[in-house]
């Protein structure tokens, strides 16, 4: 690592175990739709986790349910999302204990930002509130892509 002097860190799976929160999230705001089509799409975000929230909602309607849906009701969505994550990742018990170890006892020694596919908005506000955010030069999310 010595080599090393700058880390890029993804956020879920990684620094929290926010996966099986982030799938009761698509299940809620869905609720309505039918149970074989939210399947199809929790197996495409299974399989596609960096992808953004906005980008599988699109995926959601045009793939799966083959109909039309606006950048607004994509937004719509996507904040309906953005409150089930907020009341449920604000959980300690979450972070992966081995990352938040390295992280606080290495963060002098490297450059450190999170790239993440979540909110970033939210990402943010999730690491403020969990005493992450000191650790970070910066914290990347959504809607800009995780490659980017």
């Amino acid at each position: 690592m010595e080599n090393f002097k700058t880390i890029l860190w993804d956020f879920d799976g990684v620094i929290m175990d926010s996966m099986p929160v982030r799938d009761k999230g698509f299940e809620i705001v869905l609720q309505k739709y039918p149970q074989e089509q939210v399947s199809l799409l929790m197996d495409y975000h299974r399989k596609n986790g960096g992808l953004s929230r906005y980008h599988k909602f699109r995926y959601f309607f045009e793939e799966i349910r083959k109909e039309s849906i606006t950048e607004d009701e994509i937004q719509g969505l996507a904040k309906q999302f953005s409150t089930v994550m907020l009341e449920s990742l604000l959980d300690e018990s979450l972070l992966i204990k081995d990352t938040v170890i390295f992280i606080e006892e290495n963060y002098t020694k490297y450059n450190m930002h999170i790239v993440s596919g979540s909110d970033g908005n939210e990402l943010r506000y999730i690491c403020e509130k969990l005493g992450l955010s000191k650790y970070f030069i910066s914290i990347h999310g959504s809607p800009t892509p995780k490659k980017n």
